[in-house]
């Protein structure tokens, strides 16, 4: 695995997991979670052969660690950066902690009982609910991932120009928000996979995966 449960902390934590529990089994839902979701994102990304390819190399492969550790590259006259599937200055960050923390929250929001599902019991506090935050980390992660900026609800940026989210091939690139153009800066997994796909020569590019961003109603 490339991220662990010690990945679950400060902003994107999920309390108990490190506690004392019959069977342990916060931590291995999220244990499983974390396997399921890195095959999940980056076979999505890379295509199943670059992806098994990935995961008895990355270790060694220079360009594979490229895509963990971050890599900066010219293309058109301009600089370009992918900040890495692992970065973080305080504490490990990643894109998948993001969709991890997506479906760590959303399975837990019930709990199975003798008579199906319910709604899991809260011992000190009172219910409140997750959508914000999973939302949060949904556009977070989908930023990071295929590019665009979660932006306000009237479709526009703040200089009243259309917002607009392309996450599919188009040309040479996948197309990105109003923000991210095509002035260099800082791009997304799949933007990084394409502009460099000489060095990645099992990889499988998408059309498109529909992907969406959500809004704070988490729809």
């Amino acid at each position: 695995m490339l991220i662990d449960e010690t990945f679950f902390n400060g902003l994107m934590n999920i309390p108990n997991i490190a506690e004392p529990e019959p069977n342990n089994r916060s931590a291995n839902i999220l244990s499983e979670l974390i396997d399921i979701s890195e095959e999940e994102v980056l076979s999505l990304a890379f295509g199943m052969e670059m992806w098994n390819d990935f995961k008895k190399n990355y270790q060694r492969d220079v360009n594979y660690k490229k895509i963990i550790d971050g890599d900066t590259y010219q293309k058109d006259g301009k600089s370009h950066y992918w900040k890495g599937l692992i970065y973080g200055k305080y504490s490990n960050r990643s894109l998948l902690v993001d969709y991890v923390y997506c479906r760590y929250h959303t399975h837990n929001v019930t709990q199975n009982s003798e008579f199906g599902q319910v709604a899991a019991d809260v011992k000190i506090g009172q219910k409140a609910s997750s959508t914000p935050k999973i939302t949060k980390a949904w556009n977070s992660f989908l930023t990071q991932f295929q590019g665009g900026r979660f932006n306000g609800g009237d479709g526009l940026t703040p200089e009243g120009n259309p917002y607009w989210i392309v996450p599919r091939r188009l040309g040479n690139g996948y197309g990105v928000s109003y923000y991210n153009g095509s002035q260099g800066g800082e791009v997304s997994l799949l933007q990084y996979l394409s502009d460099n796909k000489d060095n990645f020569p099992l990889l499988q590019e998408s059309i498109g995966f529909g992907l969406e961003f959500k809004n704070s109603f988490g729809i």
